[in-house]
Parts: C-alpha cells; structure tokens; sequence
C-alpha cells in the first residue's frame, strides 16, 4: 500500500497537478489517475477530492448562512449620533470643573480666546455657556465674564446633545424662510395676508405681553410657509420653531434675549408682508433674508461674552 501511496504522490506532482485533478471533478480525476497511476492510488486520490469538497462546501455555508450571526456575537455597537459642537465645548468644560482643574468663582477665558482654543465659532461658545449656566454649572455676568460654579447636576439633565443649538436654528432658517417667503408671495391668499396681518399687529401692541409677542411672531412665520403649498416646507419652518419651546436650551437662549431688550422687528416684518402683498418674489425673499440676518447680528450684539 506505501509503494501505491508514493505513486500516487508522483503522479501528482509529476505528472497531474493536484489542482487539476480537484478542478475537473472526482469522475474525471479517476479517469485520467487510471491511466496514470494503479488502482489504489487512484482511490486515494478520489478520496482526498472528497475530503477536500466536503471542507469547501461546509465553508461556504457557513459563511453564505451565518455570516449576521458571527457579526452579531463578535461586534457590538452604539448607534451613531451626531454630537453637537456646543455639547463638546459644554462638556470639555464640566470635565474640568469636575476634577477640580477650573475651581468654584474662577473666571474662564474671554469669548474670543475660548472660541480660539476649542477652534469653533463665537456663537458656538456661547451656545456652550447657556448651556453650562442652565445646569448651573458657570454664571454669566453681562459685561464681566463667565465665572465657575460648583454644582451637583449633570449638563446632560439638562441640555440633551440631540437638539439643535438657537444659532444653528437661525442659520438654517436664514436659508429656509427666504426661499419659502418668495414661494409664498406667489401663491398666498386673501386669508393668509389677513392672518399674517393679524400676527403683526398683535406684535406691535404694547398692550400684548412676551408670551403673545412670540406666539404672534411664530404665527407670521408659519402662516408664510403655510402659503407656500408646500408640506415640506411647512414641517420644517414650524420644526424649527417649536424648537424655541422645546428645548432648554433655546428657551433660555430667547429669554436671555429678550431680558436684555431684544423684541420681535416690527418694521422689518411689515416690509416681507408688504412684498408678499404685491406678491413680488424677490421683494419678499430679500426682507425675510435681511430680517433673519439681523435678528442674528442683534442677538450675537447682546450676547457677547467679556
């Protein structure tokens, strides 16, 4: 049986390469080992094709079948989510007050010279401070600084990272709202005008308290979306509003605002409803355009950091 096996094996090397005999399949290995090699050997070799089929097909089963099963119990995963900008500046700077590197009544560094050293915007970094005065953790002193507090609250009780921060929801109204203000003058009704119009002149009644003021704002915004015809359009304008309410955050950011005097622009809301009345486009997108722009600029004026 040796002198068979070593016969195979010369076969196999010297005169038909294994992998060609596997390749054509144990049939026709047999036919060609036949002429080749004794009967034994050629068994053998049967043999090895069958062993080494049975390994490929199992292999291939595994790995055709049960791949999600090996993913599953080797990985396992978080779901993704985007991180805010002011979240990480917000927690970088609880971490520090945490471990006692930034100490109870200490005055951080300026605006500028934090925006600098996180590499972010301005508006960024005051974002952050609201959201670190909200969990009481610094206090901000208009014209003096942000000054450290100790507290026992988590930034996280208060400001969830899956929310917005109240300048990115002006930026992306800055590029939304002018563009369905221009959809809207062609397309607005008699009714939608008088309900807008309503909206302003209840902003501009001094009778009228903040709480109506900002419902009467969110209602003039909303009623030109509305105009729009638009579904779309209308889901994400009124989105984006009632993210003023929802979010802590955004709450104490337009209350800030509005304790240093910043109210809704009477004058720049009746320029759009007056370019929506004579349904001009561009009339229309260029003063909703510049009122967003300047509520931007106004709030960033007032909430300037030392």
């Amino acid at each position: 049986m040796q002198r068979y096996i070593v016969s195979a094996r010369k076969a196999m090397v010297l005169r038909i390469p294994l992998f060609f005999l596997v390749s054509k399949g144990p049939i026709s290995a047999i036919n060609i080992m036949s002429r080749s090699v004794p009967a034994p050997a050629v068994l053998l070799i049967y043999s090895c094709h069958w062993r080494v089929t049975c390994l490929t097909n199992s292999i291939q089963k595994i790995f055709s079948q049960d791949i999600p099963f090996f993913i599953s119990m080797a990985m396992k995963v978080e779901a993704v989510k985007v991180r805010r900008l002011y979240i990480d500046v917000a927690t970088q700077i609880e971490s520090k007050i945490r471990d006692g590197s930034l100490v109870s009544g200490e005055r951080l560094p300026s605006e500028r010279d934090l925006a600098a050293k996180f590499e972010v915007s301005r508006p960024t970094i005051r974002e952050a401070m609201i959201a670190l005065e909200i969990a009481g953790l610094v206090e901000i002193r208009t014209g003096s600084g942000i000054y450290v507090q100790q507290s026992s609250q988590e930034l996280t009780d208060f400001v969830p990272d899956d929310v917005p921060g109240p300048f990115e929801v002006l930026e992306a109204r800055l590029l939304v709202e002018p563009e369905a203000a221009s959809l809207a003058a062609a397309r607005i009704t008699k009714e939608q005008l008088r309900t807008i119009e309503e909206a302003l002149n209840m902003m501009s009644d001094k009778n009228t308290d903040e709480k109506q003021k900002e419902k009467a704002d969110q209602l003039f915004h909303c009623t030109i979306a509305l105009a729009t015809n638009n579904s779309a359009l209308l889901s994400y304008i009124k989105w984006l509003w009632g993210l003023r309410n929802q979010s802590p955050l955004s709450s104490a950011f337009h209350q800030r605002v509005r304790d240093l005097g910043v109210h809704p622009y009477v004058d720049e809301h009746r320029k759009i409803l007056n370019a929506l009345k004579l349904r001009d486009p561009i009339r229309a997108q260029n003063a909703m355009r510049s009122h967003i722009s300047n509520a931007i600029e106004q709030d960033m004026s007032v909430l300037e950091i030392e």
